[in-house]
């Protein structure tokens, strides 16, 4: 009888992954009061070095020893646990010799689950893109006006004072707090979140957010967005 308890993914699923961990809790060591264990990893490893452009594909066997203070437990000598661990160890050892005879079978269930994934990937990229082309956007010109209109604005008033425009990307709606404040040079700089963005990158963020859930309310001199959209349409 094998002494030791064992949890692990399939054959299939880790070829269909690239990954996965066989984990054995020894019987008779623990650690810390939980049941001491090793871990075998197995991991389809890709690389490419720029320099020699060397594109290596290659399967990685990985096994972690039980760590330190380890103990025996109740009922068990530490000689008897330290048997089971060992041959926790031989078992790992037989199962790394018997992926690397079946290494092409990995690789060719693993590159049918890519073809699957890339697939879902695909649909959902399509249908982020069905969302987004679904929300009208704010558009270039009614853009530039709201960000040059917050900039003077925020020169007016001076340093220290600032004013957002609240725009929400296209399709997913993600929030984006466009700030702008005064500098103590007299320039109008623009912010998202901690990291400073130029003019341009905020006309063109605002230009492709979506217009009905554009909120300007922040600053009473810029005009209803949807408002505005509306007149510039007719003009």
């Amino acid at each position: 009888m094998k002494q030791f308890h064992i949890n692990e993914p399939t054959v299939k699923h880790i070829g269909w992954e690239g990954k996965g961990t066989i984990t054995y809790n020894i019987v008779g060591l623990s650690r810390w009061g939980e049941p001491a264990k090793i871990e075998l990893t197995v991991s389809r490893q890709d690389d490419y070095n720029y320099r020699t452009e060397e594109h290596k594909v290659w399967w990685k066997y990985d096994v972690s020893n039980g760590g330190y203070s380890l103990e025996a437990e109740e009922g068990y000598t530490f000689a008897e646990g330290m048997a089971n661990y060992a041959e926790a160890l031989a078992d790992a050892s037989a199962k790394i010799k018997k992926f690397i005879s079946i290494e092409d079978e990995l690789e060719k269930t693993f590159q049918e689950g890519e073809a699957h994934r890339e697939a879902e990937r695909e649909k959902e990229r399509a249908e982020k893109q069905a969302l987004k082309d679904a929300d009208k956007p704010v558009g270039d010109k009614l853009a530039k006006k709201l960000v040059e209109t917050m900039k003077r604005e925020v020169k007016k008033m001076g340093r220290y004072d600032t004013q957002y425009i609240k725009a929400y990307t296209r399709g997913e709606r993600q929030e984006l707090d466009i700030k702008v404040e005064f500098s103590r040079t007299g320039m109008g700089l623009f912010s998202l979140g901690w990291r400073r963005i130029s003019k341009a990158d905020a006309i063109l963020m605002v230009a492709d957010s979506h217009l009905g859930s554009l909120d300007v309310s922040g600053c009473p001199a810029l005009p209803d967005p949807n408002v505005s959209a509306f007149l510039m349409s007719k003009s």
